[in-house]
């Protein structure tokens, strides 16, 4: 929503920091053994685990 307001807003300064926030958290991702799991399983597990304390 921030990247989006601010791109609205034309702020294109808060859009790239926004962006460059969001590219560094995506890195999640990559945080599950790829041995045991998936791509697609370890960036979900990683998303669920992300949000369980926000319940």
């Amino acid at each position: 929503m921030r990247l989006y307001q601010a791109a609205r807003a034309g702020d294109t300064a808060a859009a790239l920091a926004e962006q460059r926030r969001l590219t560094e958290l995506f890195g999640i991702i990559d945080v599950a053994d790829r041995g045991r799991v998936g791509r697609m399983s370890g960036a979900l597990g990683a998303f669920k685990a992300a949000w369980s304390p926000a319940g």
